[in-house]
């Protein structure tokens, strides 16, 4: 509560400020807080507006190359506000965590016994720099230095292949973010208040943690 009161878009006028109290600044402990009201609060109001796309489409391919399925979603935001209380609306479309665009695009070949398939996986530029509203910011020797969150667009692809053999057993082979790439790297001191950040990394759900990766899926049916 309290840092949400003094990290808030809205100070000094931020409602949470109203839920905690202070002592007097002539007190033995000057301005100690001494009473937070932490009861349930609800979102006032929460709005999303935006476009879904999604296609699908399978074909048969001729002189037998099997049958090619290709599929993709895509979501464009145009708005995504939230406020904790009336006053207090925030629209967070396009700031870390909750990029303008995001999309997927997954193509499947099948061949008798064989299955391959390929995926990629797009999540959008994010930008709290005017949001920050600080083009520096002090470094462990108290120098200036340039802050950057501006979170660059993201691609991740994967690859896999199954073979389904004749006992019911099939087996799966495939590489995850196949290219290693890396979560954006974003300023991480001194920005706490406006940007989730591990290491120099935005820590956000949307990104791959992991890296490349190899997995092996084995299935086996009975009758």
């Amino acid at each position: 509560i309290v840092l949400g009161c003094y990290s808030s878009q809205f100070f000094p006028n931020e409602p949470l400020c109203d839920a905690f109290d202070r002592d007097l600044p002539t007190a033995p402990l000057p301005n100690a807080i001494l009473e937070i009201r932490d009861s349930f609060i609800n979102v006032a109001k929460q709005q999303a507006r935006g476009l879904d796309i999604a296609a699908t489409m399978n074909h048969e391919l001729a002189n037998g190359w099997g049958s090619l399925a290709l599929d993709t979603q895509w979501t464009l935001s145009f708005e995504d506000t939230v406020a904790l209380f009336d006053e207090t609306e925030e629209d967070l479309s396009g700031l870390a965590g909750h990029p303008e665009t995001v999309g997927n695009f997954n193509a499947t070949l099948n061949k008798g016994e064989w299955s391959f398939s390929y995926g990629l996986t797009y999540i959008g530029e994010t930008d709290n720099s005017a949001r920050f509203g600080q083009a520096t910011v002090a470094d462990s020797t108290s120098t200036q230095v340039a802050v950057d969150l501006k979170a660059d667009s993201v691609v991740y692809h994967s690859l896999s292949a199954s073979y389904a053999f004749n006992n019911g057993l099939t087996a799966l082979l495939g590489a995850a973010n196949v290219t290693d790439e890396a979560p954006p790297r974003l300023t991480a001191r001194g920005t706490s208040n406006e940007v989730d950040v591990v290491g120099q990394s935005a820590f956000y759900s949307q990104y791959d943690w992991l890296g490349r990766r190899y997995f092996l899926n084995l299935v086996l049916e009975f009758d």
